[in-house]
């Protein structure tokens, strides 16, 4: 039964039972929730789930040297819901709390209300204060590198690219400063963004020749 599963199914079970396991009962409520939210498909036919299942899937990795492991994944799962428009920022904070919202709140780019685009320096600045929200953008970052390659216009990638190095990386240095308990997991996060980076330099500068 498990060999005809694809990937995606593979790694919801794996995710849920992990989380089961682990007394992670909230995060498990939020994967429920947040799995229903994202229930479309991508531009490359995968499931529009699979975005955020994999950013959690790394943050499952740091746990052990995370402050607030659970409000950290339930963070990943739910870090793009609100800019989406697939939750409310007031529905988030009923089922999980203030502080949950207040972290998704500070992960958008855009205010809630009137979509308005934060200014990039605030808003790394914000983030890094925040031990919770400072993984979880790294992470994504990282996995949004890692699936940009075929995804995104060229323009998109050097943006991508220039901000990784400009915002997201900075950021992690300042969180790391500000957190230094979680030393590890950001020194993860900055290894694994630090070669993307070069790779993706790399290609981008190759396929231009």
């Amino acid at each position: 039964m498990i060999g005809t599963l694809n990937r995606f199914e593979k790694q919801m079970i794996a995710l849920r039972y992990w989380l089961m396991g682990s007394g992670f009962s909230r995060a498990k409520d939020a994967l429920e929730i947040a799995s229903e939210l994202h229930n479309g498909k991508r531009r490359d036919g995968s499931e529009e789930f699979s975005h955020q299942l994999a950013v959690t899937h790394h943050v499952k990795t740091l746990t052990n040297n995370l402050l607030y492991p659970e409000d950290t994944l339930i963070i990943s799962l739910f870090h793009d819901s609100v800019e989406d428009d697939k939750i409310t920022l007031a529905e988030i904070s009923e089922k999980f709390g203030d502080s949950i919202a207040d972290c998704i709140s500070n992960l958008s780019k855009f205010t809630p209300k009137d979509k308005i685009p934060k200014n990039l320096e605030f808003y790394y600045s914000m983030i890094a204060r925040c031990p919770k929200c400072s993984i979880v953008k790294g992470v994504d970052r990282v996995h949004n590198l890692d699936t940009m390659v075929g995804a995104f216009t060229n323009k998109k990638k050097w943006i991508y690219l220039e901000e990784t190095e400009t915002g997201v990386l900075p950021m992690l240095k300042q969180a790391r400063k500000k957190c230094s308990k979680q030393e590890l997991a950001y020194q993860n996060i900055k290894y694994m963004l630090e070669s993307q980076v070069k790779l993706l330099h790399h290609i981008t500068l190759e396929g231009a020749e």
